[in-house]
């Protein structure tokens, strides 16, 4: 896919632009390489990104959170990490 850079020129900067299309195909590939182990857990890292919004997608593919502090702990709850 090319950037739509297009649809961005009227926009203010800065803004963050998240792909959930190419983070669901990601999260798509994790899950085909790791399908049939059952032995281990996928973790994100919220530190990455606490966005609301990313966390909930990741929530939604049923993957848990890694953190290192308590408000990284209650964005990865609020999220619906558990």
């Amino acid at each position: 896919m090319i950037f739509p850079i297009d649809r961005f020129k009227a926009r203010k900067t800065p803004f963050y632009y998240y792909d959930t299309r190419l983070l669901n195909a990601t999260l798509d590939a994790i899950e085909r390489e790791l399908d049939g182990f059952d032995n281990f857990n996928i973790h994100y890292a919220v530190k990455a990104n606490a966005n609301p919004d990313i966390l909930a997608i990741i929530a939604n593919r049923g993957f848990g959170a890694d953190c290192v502090s308590g408000e990284e702990i209650d964005a990865a709850v609020a999220a619906g990490i558990a």
